[in-house]
């Protein structure tokens, strides 16, 4: 249990330093950030106090006391807000903020009682993982970039490329949960060749094409980018 509660609670933690090695605080800005920081204290004392054993998530006091993350669905976009960002970051900064909000409360769903026992094992996980990196991590290394970066960063805020990579991911997730609920009713769903198997995977692998896609137009851009700083 302490692992499973690790997990947001480091994430948090770095979405609370973040913001101080890459800007500053807004004017009057001292009550979110200070909520946010003794929530985050309360957190970390909640999680040493439920141990470091097994303890199955049938238990009531285990699934409840990890619902405490969906306090941070308020708080998070009021800590963001406590600081200057440069306009450049706000679509990205959006998609961190979205994709954190979605990640929360759907982890928090994978943990219950009988939700669990039957994703664990599934493309259920596959998808949430991916909700997890390609959404959130994806969104929050570039909005790093774009704020370190500047004006350069327009490479990265072309409208295309990042509907294009958000709508691909939110359906390659859907697409999995839906898997992976069937999956775990039914586990030769994903194992045998059916015409519902067969489409789902299919689907995966053009989404995974059009993230590509996208992806490469931020390469392409980076690397003109590059050779104009060169030609100065």
């Amino acid at each position: 249990m302490l692992r499973r509660f690790g997990v947001p609670a480091a994430t948090t933690a770095v979405l609370l330093l973040l913001p101080f090695g890459l800007t500053q605080r807004a004017a009057r800005s001292s009550h979110a950030i200070r909520t946010a920081w003794i929530v985050f204290a309360a957190e970390v004392l909640l999680c040493f106090a439920l141990g470091r054993s097994d303890v199955s998530h049938h238990r009531p006091a285990q699934y409840i006391s990890l619902g405490s993350v969906l306090v941070w669905l308020p708080i998070t976009p009021a800590y963001f807000r406590a600081f200057a960002w440069r306009p450049e970051t706000r679509r990205w900064r959006t998609a961190v903020l979205v994709w954190w909000m979605l990640l929360l409360p759907t982890g928090w769903c994978l943990f219950l009682p009988g939700v669990l026992d039957r994703f664990k094992f599934t493309d259920g996980l596959v998808g949430h993982s991916l909700l997890a990196m390609a959404g959130f991590a994806t969104s929050l290394l570039i909005f790093v970039l774009i704020q370190l970066m500047g004006v350069d960063g327009r490479i990265f805020n072309r409208a295309w490329s990042f509907h294009l990579w958000h709508s691909s991911v939110l359906v390659y997730v859907l697409i999995m949960f839906f898997a992976g609920w069937q999956e775990g009713a039914n586990p030769a769903f994903s194992m045998s060749p059916g015409t519902a198997r067969n489409a789902i995977y299919d689907l995966r692998l053009l989404l995974g094409v059009l993230m590509l896609i996208a992806s490469a137009d931020w390469l392409l851009g980076a690397s003109k980018l590059l050779r104009e700083q060169q030609r100065i």
